[in-house]
């Protein structure tokens, strides 16, 4: 399981979960379990039409080898 959180600028800053999940570069062997939001101090069980905004902590489980992809999607 890995932390993610979404710096500002980052492309995927209004995408929708499925939005990011059907980009050709995010592995299929990734998966999003949750989503922290500091500014209400709220976790949330994501689901696809999620919207990930700026400062999200976003939390993904997945393969060690597919975690680098993924994360470089979600923050660049």
């Amino acid at each position: 399981m890995l932390r993610v959180e979404i710096p500002p600028g980052s492309h995927s800053i209004g995408m929708t979960l499925k939005d990011i999940a059907q980009l050709k570069k995010f592995p299929k062997e990734c998966v999003f379990m949750g989503i922290y939001h500091e500014e209400d101090d709220t976790f949330r069980i994501p689901q696809g039409d999620h919207v990930i905004k700026e400062w999200d902590t976003v939390f993904l489980v997945s393969k060690s080898k597919y975690i680098t992809q993924a994360t470089n999607l979600l923050i660049k």
